[in-house]
């Protein structure tokens, strides 16, 4: 009952937005009853092919990429296609300086220019904004969504905020989805087969119902077999099985008027983590003597599973009037997830995690933009509540209540500091008083937490066009942010519930926390055209993320207590956008330099993690993109990036006190690149060739902030290979593919568990895949 009140509240906020929008219809009702434009902007072009324009609405308007100070990759849908684009941790071969890992695919760590999270729990602040049709999704169970009739992708590099939705530090991700049109509209459907028995099938329908009004109804179902061997259970590991569906109906009566209501729902159950034993002890075991699998092995005893359902609904209104045009965006998402996970990532009951999460976010944007004479401007709010409700159960060596109890350390060999080897609990006057000696050493965690979020924030960005080529552009953001939890970590001995704590904390009662955080900031930008093609920018913005709980310390009364600090950051940019022989060649540059204070990091350290502040970092690099057609059919692109980024001042204080200072931030690697080549003749009148290929690098990447070499991952490269069919007269296309050709290993992700489990862990890429896929447009 409480939920359903929430929720009618949450609509009635969306309701209120869109009645001031709807409200508005009478002056637009007055307006010219010219129809709007059918084809979308992209239609434009949004893919970088040919010489035509890319339009973008990075600025919150429809404009030229080359046109936009901002620096921002666009990917469109056919690219998203051929590459094999499918959900968000595909992204980081084609955008310079993005990277999608995370131990729980359900929960992806997004991270741009070396900013974003390191975290894996379901509250944590984005540092990298995430909008689907500029709705604003900040729940991290919802942002590993399966991608599917898109129009095309925007990545923004660097802060946001004084043009829309959230203050993001790192930069946004914006998900475009092709839109109902009552005319012109394209329609298609797909099938996928590949190896690991990979089947997908992919369409769309768009629904012309009138001159002013249409539909559109899209959806997607993949599934695949898993790819990792397990010689302990015979269970593959890294499976997929995932659908979603999306229906659109639109009211467009004319140039002015344009609603759209969006409703979606979708499931994916896939594999937990498929996680590789990495043994920290002598001879690369854990505490149990288990050794390592092979590379693309588990082997992992539990049945892991990871299940998220995410469905919601939004209404998006546009309407023209006298005073500028009005932007209504009301949304409500509804996110659970199901996950069993085993933490030692072996065989033999050492960790085994269970975690049961629902949440719900409800959102309302409105914004105010025009132009009076050589100035564009825009004014808006949003407010954002995130609900979580989250129930976590943790087993820590529970197979010393087997009939055949495990043996710690059963190789003998020298342990580090924090390792005990005894497997019930020994003789001392601490468990003589408990009345636990002799007992199994097992225990257990139970520890439900419920957290709420309410962000408030105001925004306004102007754009003085000086002259026809010199423009000056000034934003301020206010961002209001007030955090509450509840929750409760009874931690116990296994076989003697009673009894409070045992090896580990004893946990900490039923405690309700509050705290809020405002701040104000802002940007600066002077962009200067010389000529039609080229435009440099100079700018400045500054950038703020939320304090936050620490929710992952259920062991810890202290750190749950102390909320983390905000963090704040200073972004000096210059860029170049450039195009030449006429506009057959388009290179873009950009440089930064991102002075962080107050960096929010996430330290797992012997099965806790905790969220922390490093005192200040320091990031600069540069980004340099290239799109060359040479001749006619042909295609390539390039990015390259080199990245410094390091923490200033960081001493993580716990005992014994580490100076982290100097380290490279996670999932930073120093250089990155990629390369693709796309070719399409005609073979006949009838029926075109094309193939083409991309070719990813980086540098080496560290996955914890302290840099340890055992889980980092080496340079490397990956090739993925296309070669295709086209009979355009007949909507009809046969494309073949082959992904990580070579079928190279490379950790995506690494967890140091340390003592007293010893079982460090890494993630690692898919092997090759190729299959054949069959797409009918009309």
């Amino acid at each position: 009952m409480k939920k359903l009140i929430e929720m009618r509240r949450a609509l009635l906020l969306a309701a209120a937005g869109t009645a001031m929008a709807s409200a508005a219809s009478a002056w637009a009702a007055e307006a010219p009853e010219a129809k709007a434009a059918e084809a979308a902007p992209s239609d434009q072009r949004t893919d970088g092919g040919e010489s035509g324009d890319i339009i973008v609405t990075a600025q919150r308007r429809n404009e030229r990429l080359q046109d936009v100070p901002i620096a921002t990759t666009v990917i469109g849908a056919d690219r998203l296609t051929a590459s094999r684009i499918t959900e968000a941790n595909d992204l980081p071969t084609l955008v310079p300086n993005l990277r999608v890992s995370g131990n729980f695919a359900a929960v992806p760590k997004v991270t741009l220019r070396g900013i974003g999270t390191n975290d894996f729990v379901p509250n944590l602040n984005p540092g990298v904004g995430t909008y689907i049709d500029d709705v604003y999704i900040g729940l991290a169970i919802g942002q590993n969504f399966q991608l599917y009739d898109l129009d095309r992708v925007e990545v923004l590099r660097g802060p946001q905020g004084t043009l829309y939705g959230k203050n993001t530090n790192g930069g946004a991700i914006k998900y475009i989805t092709r839109k109902p049109q009552a005319t012109g509209g394209r329609s298609y459907a797909s099938i996928t087969y590949g190896n690991y028995d990979r089947f997908e099938l992919e369409g769309a329908i768009n629904l012309p119902i009138s001159d002013d009004w249409s539909a559109r109804v899209s959806g997607v179902m993949r599934k695949q077999d898993g790819y990792l061997g397990n010689p302990v259970t015979g269970r593959r590991g890294g499976f997929t099985d995932a659908w979603a569906v999306r229906g659109q109906l639109r009211y467009n009566p004319s140039e002015a008027v344009d609603i759209l209501l969006q409703a979606y729902d979708g499931i994916s159950d896939g594999d937990s983590g498929a996680r590789r034993l990495e043994g920290p002890l002598p001879g690369g075991t854990d505490i149990l003597g288990n050794a390592s699998p092979g590379y693309r092995e588990t082997s992992r005893d539990v049945p892991a599973y990871d299940k998220i359902r995410q469905s919601g609904v939004n209404l998006i209104a546009t309407i023209d009037t006298p005073l500028g045009q009005i932007n209504s965006i009301s949304s409500y998402l509804d996110v659970s997830r199901d996950n069993l996970d085993d933490g030692d990532n072996g065989p033999g009951r050492l960790v085994e995690i269970k975690y049961d999460t629902t949440a719900w976010a409800a959102s309302q944007e409105l914004r105010l933009s025009g132009e009076n004479g050589p100035v564009r401007w825009s004014l808006g709010g949003q407010y954002v509540r995130e609900k979580f409700n989250s129930n976590w159960y943790l087993a820590f060596f529970h197979c010393t209540l087997d009939p055949q109890p495990c043996v710690l350390n059963p190789n003998g060999v020298t342990l580090p500091p924090g390792y005990f080897t005894f497997t019930t609990f020994p003789d001392t006057p601490a468990f003589q008083a408990a009345g636990i000696v002799g007992l199994p050493v097992a225990n257990t965690i139970d520890y439900p937490w419920k957290q709420r979020n309410d962000s408030y924030a105001a925004f306004g960005d102007a754009t003085w066009s000086i002259t026809d080529r010199l423009q000056l552009t000034g934003g301020l953001r206010y961002s209001y942010e007030k955090r509450e939890f509840s929750g409760e970590s009874i931690i116990y001995v296994t076989a003697a519930p009673d009894v409070r704590g045992g090896l580990f904390p004893r946990g900490f009662d039923h405690l309700d926390l509050e705290k809020s955080w405002d701040n104000v900031s802002g940007r600066l930008v002077l962009d200067f055209k010389p000529t039609e093609n080229q435009l440099f920018y100079l700018s400045y913005a500054s950038g703020f993320r939320s304090g936050n709980f620490n929710s992952a310390a259920y062991s810890s009364l202290t750190a749950i207590s102390q909320p983390v600090d905000p963090e704040y950051v200073d972004s000096f940019e210059f860029g170049a956008k450039t195009q030449w022989l006429d506009r057959k060649l388009t290179l873009n540059l950009a440089t930064f330099y991102m002075k962080y204070k107050d960096l929010q990091v996430a330290v797992f350290r012997n099965a806790t993690q905790i969220l922390t502040n490093a005192a200040s970092a320091d990031i600069k690099g540069v980004e340099l993109e290239l799109t060359a057609i040479p001749v006619s059919g042909f295609t390539i692109r390039a990015s390259g990036s080199y990245l410094d980024a390091r923490y200033k001042d960081f001493i993580y204080r716990t005992e014994p006190l580490t100076d982290l200072s100097g380290n490279r931030l996670v999932n930073a690697p120093k250089w990155s690149g990629s390369i693709s080549a796309d070719y399409r003749a005609a073979l006949t009148d009838k029926m075109n060739l094309s193939f083409g290929g991309d070719l990813r690098y980086q540098s080496k990447a560290f996955f914890n902030p302290f840099n340890d070499e055992a889980i980092s991952q080496d340079g490397y490269a990956i090739l993925n290979l296309r070669a295709g069919l086209e009979w355009p007269d007949e909507g009809l296309n046969l494309e073949a593919y082959m992904t990580n050709v070579t079928s190279k290993v490379a950790a995506v992700e690494g967890l140091t568990v340390g003592a007293p489990f010893g079982s460090n862990s890494r993630a690692y890429n898919r092997p090759r895949m190729y299959g054949l896929t069959l797409r009918k447009s009309f």
